[in-house]
């Protein structure tokens, strides 16, 4: 199946056209309803492949009341006192979470706000039969929920069950035979205490644990672990991945229906920056998709770049042959990959990216470890020189006859090129030289968007970008 998020996916669109972090670029915004002659498109492909259609997710929160949910871009207006009497109450102020239509949560406990909600699903759905499953999530905010009198008297998580009940019954009486799939992700990882589904069959869960930890599996375990309190709007998420397990585990003590993950392994750009030897990844998800069947979950549903084959597609592949088949032995899955995708070079392909293993512990810089890592310049200065020991390698297979596999090799001598520039660029912050390091990271800038058209069909350069933009800004506070 395929997952469009979204009605239109119009801000994943507009991210290539735009290219709002490329300014050698040319930019071109389209239109929603280009958007939406796209995704009419990829609802073609596929029918005609017979795939399931997943669609939407967040953004009815907000299109109920005529607020687009485009994306997670700030929008500053005056809203209607319709929209605003709607709007959860937080620190006692009724209001636009940051000014996001998407990430703003609504006063659940008034029938009239759910009812609102209720009938845009509806409305949708009649002109969209098109849809297998049908995603109906709440906001995607977190420690934003209502907290008006009556909003405190439940749990999030029990509105919401009150929501999909009222759904559900609206949809039985129109004989819409699809199924609606829901969410326990954020505020709504807390099970509810007082409502319980009423009609499982129309339904299917979605466990996001989108803080788990991406380190190690999400190995099923004999062990009673208790969730941390309910505490309104004061929650913290851990990356704990027993603890994303026990809320699981609380969700289906309460649900017997059908349920997937819906999980994040690709979902960061650039993955070689927090798995430089492109095979870290690919080994957890082979162990993540193996477990799934003892965690009671019955497929996954990957929240991720569409271009994410930088340095090697090997994650991809192991994604969808592991899902086909949970009995395919990982090891072998990398040979036939590597074989494949690199020709008769390929064992020296393989060991040189194992040669990268090395800096595991150092790259990650996403999960801000980087400066506290005793070892990190030494281990950095290693991957530098296995780096330039492997580049006459990589050169001398740009040529090989086969389109396919000199293309792989050219790849890897970008991604090569690309890692030692960012390894320096660690090994300044490693050294506490913040200005070299800030140079560093312009002068990556400048190379992936030269590059871009180059590499473009595997390599997000806009997500590539931002993310650690984002990241860096949060790091300074």
């Amino acid at each position: 199946g395929y997952f469009m998020q979204f009605r239109e996916g119009h801000t994943f669109f507009d991210r290539w056209y735009a290219h709002s972090e490329n300014p050698t670029r040319p930019t071109v915004k389209i239109s929603v309803e280009q958007a939406r002659l796209f995704t009419r498109q990829i609802e073609a492909a596929l029918e005609k492949r017979g795939m399931l259609y997943h669609a939407v997710g967040h953004g009815w929160t907000c299109e109920a009341f005529g607020v687009p949910g485009l994306g997670w871009d700030p929008v500053i207006q005056d809203w209607p006192g319709e929209v605003a009497n709607s709007l959860a109450l937080v620190n006692g102020r009724r209001m636009m979470w940051n000014d996001i239509p998407l990430i703003t949560s609504l006063c659940f406990s008034n029938a009239n706000v759910r009812q609102k909600v209720i009938d845009c699903i509806v409305d949708y759905v009649q002109s969209h039969r098109n849809i297998q499953a049908l995603h109906f999530w709440l906001d995607d905010g977190f420690n934003n929920k209502c907290e008006c009198a009556e909003c405190q008297k439940m749990r999030p998580s029990d509105y919401y069950v009150i929501l999909l009940n009222e759904l559900d019954d609206t949809l039985t009486q129109l004989g819409y035979p699809g199924k609606i799939v829901f969410l326990s992700y954020a505020d709504l990882l807390w099970p509810p205490e007082h409502r319980r589904i009423q009609n499982p069959d129309r339904f299917i869960m979605m466990f996001a644990p989108i803080t788990r930890s991406y380190r190690r599996p999400l190995f099923p375990k004999d062990l009673e672990y208790k969730l941390p309190p309910f505490v309104r709007n004061r929650l913290i998420f851990s990356n704990n991945n027993d603890e994303q397990l026990a809320f699981l585990r609380s969700w289906q003590a309460l649900f017997p229906g059908d349920s997937f993950i819906y999980d994040y392994h690709l979902w960061r750009p650039g993955t070689y920056t927090c798995d430089p030897d492109a095979l870290f990844l690919a080994r957890l998800l082979s162990s993540d998709i193996k477990n799934l069947k003892q965690l009671g979950l019955n497929g996954m549903v990957s929240c991720q770049l569409q271009r994410i084959f930088f340095p090697t597609g090997l994650a991809m592949y192991v994604m969808g042959r592991t899902l086909w088949n949970a009995d395919l032995e990982f090891d072998a899955l990398l040979d036939e990959y590597f074989s494949a995708s690199f020709g008769p070079e390929w064992q020296l392909c393989k060991f040189y990216l194992q040669s990268l293993s090395a800096l595991q512990d150092v790259v990650p810089i996403l999960e801000k470890d980087l400066v506290q890592h005793p070892q990190a310049e030494t281990q950095l200065e290693q991957g530098l020189a296995v780096i330039q020991q492997f580049l006459p390698v990589i050169e001398r297979n740009l040529k090989l006859p086969e389109h396919s596999q000199a293309l792989s090799w050219f790849y890897l001598r970008v991604h090569a090129e690309l890692m030692q520039q960012f390894l320096c660029m660690l090994s300044a912050r490693a050294a506490g030289k913040k200005e070299e390091a800030a140079r560093r990271w312009n002068e990556i800038k400048t190379f992936v968007r030269e590059k871009e058209d180059e590499i473009q069909p595997v390599f997000d350069v806009y997500a590539f970008i931002s993310t650690f933009e984002r990241a860096f800004r949060e790091e300074a506070g």
